[in-house]
């Protein structure tokens, strides 16, 4: 059986035109407290998520700051923010 009390974080590695990049997965309590903190503005709510989610190959968090989320081209963007909703709402298996 599992032992969910010390399990690690899963690191997901998600390719893209532009090369590939790591999020890591949350706890749905975590995820519930990135939206409460971040309020209702919904730029801030995806900047919040992820800066808590991007990571390198290893689950060390990026720490992008928003003006680094703000340079990144809208495609990549794109991908990158549906990865994270994939995270956060669960992938939907077929």
């Amino acid at each position: 059986m599992i032992d969910f009390r010390n399990v690690k974080r899963r690191i997901k590695k998600h390719t893209v035109e532009e090369g590939e990049f790591f999020l890591r997965d949350i706890s749905s309590a975590e995820a519930k407290d990135l939206a409460e903190g971040a309020g209702d503005d919904a730029e801030k709510i995806i900047a919040v998520f992820l800066q808590a989610l991007m990571c390198d190959e290893k689950g060390e968090l990026l720490n992008l700051s928003l003006d680094d989320l703000k340079n990144v081209g809208s495609g990549l963007l794109k991908d990158v923010v549906t990865a994270v909703m994939a995270i956060i709402h669960g992938e939907k298996k077929s």
